[in-house]
């Protein structure tokens, strides 16, 4: 076989793998941009009982914000507690979440160190000592909706059995970081999240702001040991025929890394945990989706295995520069190839209009719409960190971001880039 027919054949491979991944993943985010979906009424009207479970390791420049906030919650304070664990804290935060009014769990163990740690003890605790109808877990750093609770009740009411609210960020304009992060979080809030909730597919944990019912986290919630202890949960509830609802109208705000520095080494935490949750959940993930002919659990599996699609999307990228060096058809993108021209130009179009539809719909004022351009180097950059979690994969040291953005509700709704 000549070179030039080994170049055509490599062609044709990576349209194929482009045609197939690009056109599923344009058939989702297009859902994600269509109206809502009903939800289904709750069965009953009731207020079930919240545990509100608060993992933090030295944040106390935070940390009374949250529980001042969580306390005004439009639900009855009789049916939900609020409980601070401690975690290894070198400072006060216990002393200043007692204060705020919070019950606080003293955590000290110096070998196992990390969220993921201190949730599976505060679980195990909580079965033995509390009574409750549902978890729900935040970050320290967050601030959250009023409404929060109220929505999540009506959603276990109505059959659900494990939820996740909107992500928001809580410093979208600090940094050219947090501008990338706030738009990222903005538009996958609408055409992943959302789009899959719609689809009838599952949504995805994300660390943060969800909740679940408390069979639930007794079957399947303990000995989460991966640094995205989030993700292992979804997947392991996934396998277990348990998809994790969406609630678009609840939002949590996360505070996000200032620097590209903090970014870097939160990701890498975050794709070290990815890479884990692939390798030992994928094949059962793809098994399942196969061999029950379930598409919820193939797109599950095209999740969990996120790290080698970034590095499939950096391979193709650097393959279309290549193809067009070599001058090979129309730049690279054909040549000679089984689809035609006209519809790798529709497809392309499309990959770049959908984040501005999904910008409007989510009301981001037009003004941030240039940061879009710090989006799309951040995102790039997600190549080389996701090489560096392959090849430290088996490192499970857990790094701790640094929060300092202290607000109230008041104050980050008020400001002029909030929203309605």
């Amino acid at each position: 076989m000549s070179g030039g027919e080994i170049w055509f054949y490599l062609t044709l491979f990576v349209q194929f793998v482009v045609a197939l991944l690009g056109g599923y993943y344009v058939f989702v985010y297009t859902v994600g941009l269509l109206p809502w979906r009903r939800e289904k009424k709750a069965r009953e009207e009731r207020f079930l009982r919240f545990t509100i479970l608060i993992p933090a390791h030295n944040e106390r420049d935070v940390i009374d914000r949250l529980i001042e906030n969580l306390k005004r919650l439009d639900y009855p304070s009789d049916f939900y507690k609020i409980i601070v664990i401690a975690d290894n804290c070198t400072d006060d935060t216990a002393e200043v979440a007692l204060k705020s009014g919070a019950i606080v769990w003293r955590r000290y163990d110096p070998l196992k160190k990390g969220k993921q740690y201190a949730l599976d003890w505060a679980f195990k605790r909580l079965l033995e000592e509390e009574d409750f109808d549902a978890v729900c877990v935040f970050d320290a750093d967050n601030l959250v909706s009023l409404n929060f609770l109220r929505r999540v009740n009506e959603r276990l009411l109505s059959g659900e059995k494990v939820v996740q609210c909107y992500l928001d960020t809580k410093n979208p304009l600090d940094s050219w970081v947090t501008k990338a992060y706030a738009l990222g979080y903005w538009i996958s809030n609408r055409v992943f999240q959302f789009a899959r909730w719609r689809l009838g597919f599952s949504a995805v944990l994300g660390g943060t702001g969800f909740s679940l019912t408390r069979d639930l986290l007794e079957r399947y919630a303990l000995g989460l040991t991966s640094l995205t202890e989030d993700l292992e949960l979804t997947v392991k509830l996934n396998l277990k025929g348990v998809k994790v609802g969406w609630i678009h109208d609840a939002k949590v705000y996360d505070e996000k890394p200032l620097t590209f520095r903090e970014s870097w080494y939160q990701r890498l935490r975050w794709m070290r945990g990815h890479w884990d949750v692939a390798l030992r959940y994928g094949f059962a993930l793809l098994k399942k989706a196969i061999l029950e002919g379930k598409l919820h659990m193939l797109d599950m599996f095209f999740y969990a295995i996120s790290p080698l699609r970034i590095l499939l999307g950096g391979a193709i990228i650097f393959f279309l520069l290549l193809s067009s060096f070599a001058d090979v058809g129309m730049g690279g993108i054909h040549t000679g190839g089984f689809l035609p021209f006209w519809l790798w130009v529709s497809i392309s179009v499309w990959v770049w209009l959908y984040p501005l539809v999904a910008l409007i719909q989510e009301k981001v004022p037009l003004r941030l719409f240039p940061y879009l351009f710090y989006l799309v180097v951040w995102s790039l950059t997600w190549i080389p960190v996701v090489v560096q979690a392959l090849l430290s994969v088996r490192v499970r040291s857990w790094s701790h971001t640094r929060h300092t953005r202290s607000l109230t509700l008041e104050e980050l709704t008020n400001l002029n880039f909030k929203r309605s």
